[in-house]
Order: structure tokens, then sequence, then C-alpha cells
């Protein structure tokens, strides 16, 4: 049992060792130059609202596109 599900787990734990350390390098980089990371994330979420919205088959409002610029 263990021989089947070993090479799955030991996968598994190098994705998961690899993407830790990115993810410390990736704050303390953020960090060192000095900008928000909490600030950059809603930044970055209300962006990928904006391009979801443009990319969708729907008809976006005017006022959408215009907050868009503002931001």
């Amino acid at each position: 049992m263990f021989r089947l599900a070993s090479p799955i787990l030991f996968k598994a734990i190098k994705v998961y060792g690899i993407s830790s350390i990115l993810y410390d390098s990736l704050i303390g980089m953020l960090q060192a130059m000095e900008i928000d990371s909490l600030a950059l994330t809603y930044a970055l979420a209300v962006e990928g609202m904006f391009f979801l919205m443009k990319s969708a088959h729907i008809e976006v409002p005017v006022w959408v596109e215009a907050i868009q610029d503002l931001v």
C-alpha cells in the first residue's frame, strides 16, 4: 500500500516545499520594497474582477468602465 502511495506523496511534498520557498522569497521581496501585500492583493483582485467582467459575454455598464479608469 505504501509503495503505491509513496510516489504521489513524495511529489506532493516536493511541490509544497518549492511553493513555500517561492512564497517566502516573494513575501520577503515585497517587504524589502516596502509594499503592503494586503493592498497589493486587493488591487489585483479588483483588476481581476474588471478583467473577468470585460472578457465575459455580458454587457458591461458604462459606470463600471469609468470606475476602472479611476482605479
